[in-house]
């Protein structure tokens, strides 16, 4: 299994049959919202990682070899098989850029809605990037972005090459730390869940998805002012790079931005300076934590207003 299993884990592998049971028993609790954020907490069989912007990542403390992104996002099976091809080839690509990810499986659960459930080999939290530069010293710390740029350099040499050999695709990511695993002798790309890469110029991704979970009547603000600027922005490699810089705020970690930005700047025409970081961290900033917030009213709107369950679960507040 590609990335290091976390130790003392001496449980039987499930087969694809037997994860498949467990989790269809887990969108019935789910969409029948049986379990929330309060349940989960006294829940003994699921465990909540961390939170995506359209997944929330789980694990099964039956299974802790593997982190569960769910994502309940699909009206239909041929919408989730749809989107499930499009991770399976943006993995592929992820691959013939010579770009380390993790096992992977996955998992078509429930009815119309439909979930989608990706299964990726766990790692260490101390592995996970943004944890993996807390208490190390400062070269330390360099190395482990060296090692992310370089990595991020081979995504946009495959666009390079594809682009003059006329190539069909286009590949992006989301590059900032925290999407990173380091083990002692690999560095794997763990943010797979949203497959953002082009073919033949057109956006794969259907930006819809991403908006499942915000209220109806505000969708189109999302769509008009935000969401391809928001996205657009991962083909960019320098947009790429202040965004890692910018969210070295997030992650507390601003003393490390001046000496990152010299290392990042060797690989750009045009240099980043801190205010554009500064100006960058403020925008996204109100971006995300606006969805949130959009997010928020949409669950009371089903709460309250049409007596239904909420099919995310939401953090109640995210420091950045």
């Amino acid at each position: 299994m590609r990335g290091r299993r976390l130790e003392n884990n001496k449980q039987t592998q499930w087969s694809d049959e037997i994860w498949q049971q467990y989790l269809e028993q887990l969108e019935i609790q789910f969409s029948s919202g049986e379990l929330s954020i309060n349940s989960i907490k006294k829940n003994t069989h699921v465990s909540i990682v961390g939170y995506g912007e359209i997944s929330t990542i789980l694990m099964s403390n039956q299974q802790p070899d593997w982190v569960l992104k769910r994502l309940p996002i699909f009206e239909s099976r041929k919408q989730a098989d749809n989107y499930l091809k499009n991770y399976k080839k943006y993995i592929q690509l992820l691959e013939k850029a010579r770009i380390n990810t993790p096992s992977h499986r996955e998992f078509i659960v429930g009815k119309n809605p439909r979930s989608l459930y990706l299964l990726q080999a766990a790692f260490n939290p101390q592995q996970v990037g943004n944890q993996a530069l807390k208490n190390k010293s400062v070269k330390q710390q360099l190395l482990i972005i060296e090692k992310v740029v370089y990595e991020i350099e081979k995504i946009f040499k495959f666009n390079e090459i594809s682009q003059e050999e006329k190539g069909d695709y286009l590949l992006s990511c989301d590059g900032q730390i925290s999407n990173w695993a380091i083990t002692e002798d690999q560095i794997y790309f763990i943010d797979t869940s949203t497959p953002l890469f082009k073919y033949r110029q057109q956006e794969q991704l259907e930006y819809e998805l991403l908006l499942k979970s915000t209220p109806g009547f505000m969708r189109w603000i999302i769509r008009r002012f935000f969401l391809e600027d928001v996205l657009q922005r991962y083909y960019d490699k320098r947009s790429v790079y202040i965004d890692l810089l910018a969210n070295l705020i997030k992650e507390q970690l601003s003393s490390l931005i001046p000496e990152a930005m010299i290392l990042i700047n060797k690989n750009l025409e045009t240099s980043i300076d801190i205010k554009e970081i500064e100006n960058y961290y403020r925008e996204d900033k109100f971006i995300w934590s606006l969805f949130l917030r959009l997010k928020k009213i949409d669950r009371w709107l089903y709460r309250y207003l049409y007596g239904k369950p909420y099919q995310y679960l939401l953090p109640d507040k995210i420091i950045r």
